[in-house]
């Protein structure tokens, strides 16, 4: 065989002609397909970029919402919290009914007090039976006080309870 003619390829018959026009160097050929991967890979990454920017601002969306639903949720504990402290300063606690007894028996206290004092007083004045009997009068006295001191409270937890 001869290697008359340019042609692109072997045949049993010679080529005729030039494929000079048709011939691109390997330099050009890679530097096309170079600039074409580079087009396709910079379109890509566009996309990505969009789909990133899609992606963050709908988690945006949905973290806000979340947020939100978290504040919702705080103000109605904190509105049940309220509520609550309100409703639970109008019952009788056992603190609350502690404190009055000691407050009571204190009073009882100071009524055994004047009492005692009262006998010794009547006494002084005379013969045992008007002792018994002054004393029994302030004795009454006393526990008329004491019933008007415990209806005072009992009316008080009542309308506490009540509102």
């Amino acid at each position: 065989m001869t290697d008359e003619g340019g042609g692109a390829s072997r045949s049993t018959e010679p080529a005729t002609g030039s494929s000079a026009p048709t011939d691109v160097s390997l330099r050009e050929f890679i530097d096309q397909r170079f600039v074409a991967l580079e087009a396709l890979l910079n379109e890509r990454r566009r996309a990505d970029q969009e789909a990133v920017r899609v992606a963050k601002e709908t988690n945006d969306a949905v973290l806000e919402a979340h947020n939100q639903l978290i504040r919702q949720m705080r103000d109605q504990a904190t509105e049940a919290q309220r509520q609550l402290d309100k409703l639970t300063d109008t019952y009788a606690t056992k603190e609350n009914l502690k404190t009055l007894e000691l407050l009571i028996d204190q009073r009882l206290e100071s009524i055994d007090v004047r009492l005692g004092s009262m006998e010794n007083s009547a006494k002084a004045y005379g013969t045992e039976k008007q002792a018994i009997r002054t004393a029994f009068a302030d004795l009454r006295s006393v526990l008329v006080f004491g019933f008007i001191v415990l209806g005072g409270v009992l009316t008080i937890i009542t309308y506490l309870a009540q509102n």
